[in-house]
Parts: C-alpha cells; structure tokens; sequence
C-alpha cells in the first residue's frame, strides 16, 4: 500500500482513503482498549466508525471517476477536477466535501459500480472480487435512521419535532430518567442496578431518580457500523491495489 507512505496532496484520491484508514484504526483501537465503553467513549468511539464509512465512500467514489475517466456532473465538470460531485438525487450534485449523507454517498457508489463494473474489470491489473455486498442497503438504512447526516454521536439532538428521533436521541443515553413513583418496578430482584436519587433534604423523599443500564447502548448499531467499515476497508484496499498499483 504506497499510498501510505506518500503525502496525502499526491494522492489521486485527494487524501480520502489515508484519512479514513486513519480514523479506521483509531476507532479500532479504542474499541479494543476501552473496557468501559459502555459508559465512557461510545459515542466517539462510534462516531469514528461512521466517519471512516463516509471518507471509505468518497475514495472510492473519486478513485472510480478518475481510473474510468467520468465525468462529474453530466460532463460539466472534468474527472480530474480538484472539486469533485456526488449524484445526491436525480439531477442534483453536490460537492464531495459538503456531501455527509451516508445514505447518498453509498447509493451513488452503488450506483457508479452496478453502471461500470465491466469496465472496472477491464481496468484492474488483477482480478476483482465482488464489490457489492448485499447486506450493505440494510446497513446503510440502519445507519440512516440514526445518523446519516453526521450529527447524531456529536450534538444532542434539540428540535424535539420527531417523536421517533427523540427515542432514539434517548439510545444513546447509558443514564436514564425513571419516574420516582416508578422507582421500585426498575430494581431487579435478582441482580443489583445502579440508581442515582435526588432527595429533597426537608422532607428526605425523593424526587428524581436515574438508572444506569446494564447493555451497551446501540450494541447492533456498533455492530452495522464495524461491520460497514471493515467491508469498505477491505474494498478501498482491493481498489488501491487492482486499479492504483498501491497508490
């Protein structure tokens, strides 16, 4: 992989696929050394999975126009730009880097690869496995309910307009707000939980409680988000190879 060893301006992908190897890794790395990822780290943690998936896209994307020589923009815009387009609905482009909608970037990959296959066969110095993945559109839509625009691990989610967005807002949330008239059906016989109560100091009753849960919160999400990741990784890796010479 030369690519790796050269300066990200030389590369014909603009730094795209350095970038996302980059924050590949680095999600790995806290994902394998952070025991308490239940409680501390998730969200970035998974916010570097989804971002990895976002830059993975946009390499290939490019690597695709250039190797095949397609123009972006039904031929406004030459395949060797500097600014290049992503097809985000019919007859509306975008600029590659104000494009973060997982859902658009992985439908107009799809979309170049279904089109150009047999010419990216033609291209390769070595044979091609298969590109696309059949469990990717169930990914991709799992991602998209929750984050297909890049904000969901980042912000707090302030519009309370989607009752469905604010259960998922919710999700992420390892501390949970309980009814304090509710309290005692949320403590499990059999095992011990973790509750935070506020107590009024006159009367000594309580009038908040939390509870810590037991799960990682958005366990299959992760799960989807690695998973896409490392498809992406390995066909990033296939494409530098096959259609790159390594670079």
């Amino acid at each position: 992989m030369n690519y790796k060893f050269t300066d990200p301006s030389t590369h014909l992908d603009f730094g795209f696929g350095v970038s996302a190897s980059n924050f590949h890794d680095t999600a790995n790395f806290m994902w394998e050394n952070n025991p308490s990822r239940k409680t501390t780290g998730l969200l970035p943690n998974l916010y570097m999975y989804r971002h990895s998936i976002e830059l993975y896209l946009k390499s290939l994307i490019v690597i695709i126009h250039k190797k095949l020589k397609i123009d972006y923009k039904d031929g406004e815009v030459s395949y060797n730009s500097n600014m290049p387009y992503v097809l985000v609905k019919q007859n509306e482009w975008k600029k590659i880097t104000s494009c973060h909608y997982i859902s658009a970037l992985y439908r107009y990959f799809e979309q170049l690869i279904i089109e150009h296959e047999e010419s990216l066969h033609k291209q390769a110095s070595m044979k091609l496995s298969k590109i696309i993945n059949p469990d990717n559109q169930r990914i991709v839509d799992h991602i998209k309910q929750y984050d297909d625009k890049s904000t969901y691990f980042r912000y707090s989610d302030l519009s309370n307009s989607d009752s469905n967005q604010n259960s998922r807002e919710s999700e992420k949330h390892y501390n949970k707000k309980v009814e304090v008239q509710d309290l005692e059906e949320h403590i499990p016989m059999e095992k011990p939980s973790t509750f935070f109560v506020v107590v009024n100091p006159e009367s000594g009753e309580p009038i908040e409680a939390h509870k810590s849960v037991k799960e990682m919160p958005l366990n299959k999400l992760a799960a989807d988000l690695k998973s896409l990741t490392e498809y992406l990784s390995s066909i990033h890796a296939m494409f530098r190879m096959a259609l790159c010479d390594g670079y």
